[in-house]
């Protein structure tokens, strides 16, 4: 679970799901068939692995030890006879691997580099990673069609993984939009199809109605702005979809193929199964070279040169309006795991809690005293009942997974942000993301913001230049207003109509909000804006844009150091507790 340094990625976590790298079937489209013309193309996927000379302990490896950062791409090739026909996707292929062969060792260096200063601190206890897996679907006349498993390790709870996909016209060597490969007489039915198509980890799930209308939306959206990934293989078109992508998070990747066989005419006849051989046997080769292992010499030449050393708390001193402050992300998990079918390097406990801590430093508790209880009652609030919590979702999860409901962990995050803090306003921003199998992700958020000097909680309307202002600032916001997942609100949704709400939240103090470095900003939980919109949204007012919004006293102070340096986040160890120990939490029982 990785820090945020901003209000709109707060919601940016995600955990570790499967790697796709098997060899499989290849189709030749509907190209005007030829009776001189080769069976197909033959497509070499050649892995490079990268190392480095370091190693470290590490438990999950089958020696006992790994490599501190490890790197793995694949460059792609034709054989001389199909580079012959198709000379100019053979230079794209060319290019593709140039642009890999020199965008990924300064990628390692850094990564290595990153790897090297983590070791030692908390979250260095596992080696680092990048690997880029390629899985060719068609290799024809018609398109070279691929799909790309980007994983990654860069520390914190869990690796990331999203997909990519590669499709080239092999005439023209330039990659093909799936607005060019759809019949456009399929464009508005596709959203359906792919729907009814889905398939899932999760296959004993029944979508709502409400789940079904938001993944339509999206879906439509996506193709609209040619935004999906998609492959052709021989057996129909395929979309793949990110965790988070589609449904909460417990549904890790979702897939959904289309067959030929059931949809015939859904792809333009150029790209339609013809005459040559869909069967990818023979003609699709996966080879990996030996790892290349690099010492920190051999790298440093790919790291960018370092203007100024950045200075760290440590290095100086606090300007006089300024406070320095750390928010420590402490995670709890049980230290069972869940039973799969296949080792992971990163096995899945049944449950996580994180929960935030914040401090004031020495001198900034001195100077302004009245915030110590205020934080203390903060952390109390929101770590009090992190045990007990772990514990219910820990003894959900175990039910969910021996009922073979899911294999993915149960978690709820709590993430204190750190908007503004300063002798003018401490302002801070929580977001709860509660993600149980078979519901949807909870979003919910809250806000602390304090008088430095008093220590009391100030309203909205004390940053507020005026009633005037005051009065105006709910249709700024929604002249502002963005959802956190969509490009745009859907067509049903007219954000005028939130005025009324806006202005009642607002009246009532209801409002969540947070005064940073750049300008006001708010933010909703699902269904607050209206009942069934289920889309969290966020809206930035800056001050540059509403100089006359704010209060004489809460306008931005210049010459501060940024808020990253100043409360910077803290990962300690993560805690594992035994299922015992958390059934006796349930029981009422006490817990060392």
């Amino acid at each position: 679970m990785n820090g945020q340094k901003s209000f709109r990625s707060i919601l940016s976590l995600v955990l570790a799901v499967l790697l796709v790298c098997a060899a499989a079937g290849c189709a030749n489209i509907g190209a005007p068939a030829q009776s001189s013309a080769p069976a197909g193309m033959r497509v070499t996927v050649r892995q490079k692995t990268f190392e480095t000379e370091e190693r470290m302990a590490f438990e999950w490896a089958e020696s006992g030890e790994a490599a501190i950062a490890s790197g793995v791409y694949a460059a792609v090739e034709i054989d001389d006879a199909s580079a012959e026909r198709f000379p100019k996707l053979a230079e794209a292929l060319a290019q593709r691997n140039r642009s890999y062969d020199d965008g990924f060792l300064p990628m390692f260096a850094d990564l290595a580099a990153m790897a090297r200063d983590s070791q030692g601190e908390p979250w260095g206890g596992a080696p680092m990673t990048e690997e880029r897996v390629i899985e060719i679907g068609r290799a024809d006349s018609a398109i070279l069609s691929m799909m790309v498993t980007m994983s990654g390790y860069y520390g914190g709870a869990h690796p990331l993984t999203y997909f990519y996909s590669e499709n080239y016209a092999p005439e023209t060597g330039a990659e093909l939009s799936l607005g060019e490969v759809l019949n456009p007489a399929y464009r508005d039915a596709l959203p359906q199809l792919i729907y009814d198509h889905i398939e899932t980890v999760t296959e004993d799930y029944e979508f709502t109605d409400e789940d079904r209308d938001r993944i339509l939306e999206l879906l439509a959206s996506g193709i609209e702005y040619d935004e999906l990934t998609w492959m052709l293989d021989e057996t129909g078109i395929t979309f793949w979809f990110d965790a988070y992508e589609l449904m909460y998070y417990a549904f890790g990747p979702i897939f959904s193929t289309i067959p030929y066989e059931e949809e015939p005419e859904l792809l333009a006849e150029t790209f339609r199964p013809g005459e040559e051989p869909l069967d990818l046997e023979g003609r699709c080769i996966y080879l990996s070279d030996d790892p290349v292992v690099l010492t920190e010499e051999q790298l440093s030449p790919y790291l960018p040169e370092e203007e100024t050393a950045e200075e760290t708390a440590e290095d100086w001193e606090p300007l006089p309006d300024e406070m320095r402050m750390t928010v420590t992300q402490q995670e709890i998990t049980t230290e069972e795991t869940i039973p799969t079918a296949e080792e992971t390097d990163f096995p899945e406990a049944y449950a996580a809690v994180n929960y935030p801590i914040a401090a004031l430093d020495e001198e900034t508790a001195a100077r302004w005293p009245n915030l110590i209880h205020r934080i203390d009652e903060i952390n109390e609030a929101l770590g009090s009942d992190a045990l007990e919590t772990l514990a219910a979702l820990a003894a959900d999860s175990r039910k969910s997974s021996e009922a073979g409901l899911t294999a993915l962990p149960f978690t709820e995050e709590r993430w204190l942000y750190v908007a503004r803090a300063d002798s003018e306003i401490l302002s801070m921003i929580l977001s709860v993301i509660d993600n149980y199998a078979e519901q949807e992700i909870g979003i919910r958020y809250a806000c602390y913001n304090f008088d430095p000097d008093t220590g009391d909680p100030l309203p909205l309307s004390a940053v507020i230049a005026g009633p005037e202002q005051l009065e105006a600032l709910p249709q700024m916001i929604i002249d502002h207003l963005e959802p956190m997942y969509s490009v745009e609100f859907p067509e049903e949704i007219d954000p005028d109509s939130f005025g009324g709400v806006i202005a009642e939240m607002i009246d009532r103090g209801e409002l969540v909000w947070g005064l940073g470095e750049d300008g006001l900003q708010i933010g909703f939980a699902p269904e607050q804006l209206r009942s069934g919109f289920t889309e969290p949204c966020t809206a930035i007012l800056t001050y540059a844009e509403y100089p006359e919004l704010f209060a004489e006293a809460y306008q931005p102070i210049e010459g501060l150091h940024p808020i990253e340096q100043r409360a910077p986040d803290r990962w300690p160890d993560s805690i594992a507790y035994p299922m015992t120990e958390l059934e006796a939490v349930l029981n009422g029982e006490p817990v060392g």
